[in-house]
């Protein structure tokens, strides 16, 4: 009983002094070579649809599954950030995705991932899915062990992908393709 009434209190607490757990998104298929339609939740605790809230002719989003993973997504930042600086046309987002998790969970994750974003534009643009991870993974023919950049239009079409770390040969990938300085 004890440990039941503290839980709820943590939920509270977490709940009342951050941003909330967001939803376990369903994960729908959409056409052939476009981002699934997922819903998650930015660090400003604002519910964000996927792939619509891509909304910029261009949009460069980086997957992670790990939390280990956030050096190798730090590496695009440092790529990406100067690409949508040049580039207004650009947009750029971080998608944590996770697994599906209860409400407690979700929200002691969120909030965590938000006290270690304190820029709001990154809070804005860090979007974290809760979802099937094993169906994103058969649906976009991904695996969990690295991290994947998407170039995705504001159509939700897949323009470009590349798997792994921000290597000289990946970011030459992206600059190349796009024509980004």
């Amino acid at each position: 009983m004890l440990k039941n009434l503290l839980a709820v209190t943590a939920f509270i607490l977490l709940c009342s002094c951050g941003i909330g757990a967001g939803v376990n998104s369903s994960i729908y298929l959409a056409e052939n070579g476009h981002f699934p339609k997922l819903t998650g939740i930015d660090l400003q605790g604002n519910k964000r649809e996927l792939p619509q809230a891509f909304d910029k002719a261009i949009n460069i989003v980086v997957v992670a599954f790990k939390r280990e993973q956030q050096a190798n997504v730090n590496g695009w930042i440092r790529v990406v950030d100067k690409i949508v600086e040049k580039n207004p046309e650009v947009g750029f987002y971080e998608l944590p995705l996770i697994y599906q998790l209860n409400p407690v969970s979700r929200s002691f994750i969120n909030n965590g991932m938000r006290r270690g974003v304190i820029d709001e534009k990154s809070r804005a643009r860090t979007i974290t899915v809760y979802t099937d991870r094993e169906k994103f993974f058969k649906i976009m023919n991904m695996k969990a062990d690295q991290i994947a950049v998407l170039v995705i239009n504001k159509n939700g079409k897949i323009m470009q992908r590349i798997d792994g770390d921000a290597t000289e040969t990946n970011v030459a990938l992206l600059r190349k393709k796009w024509y980004f300085n």
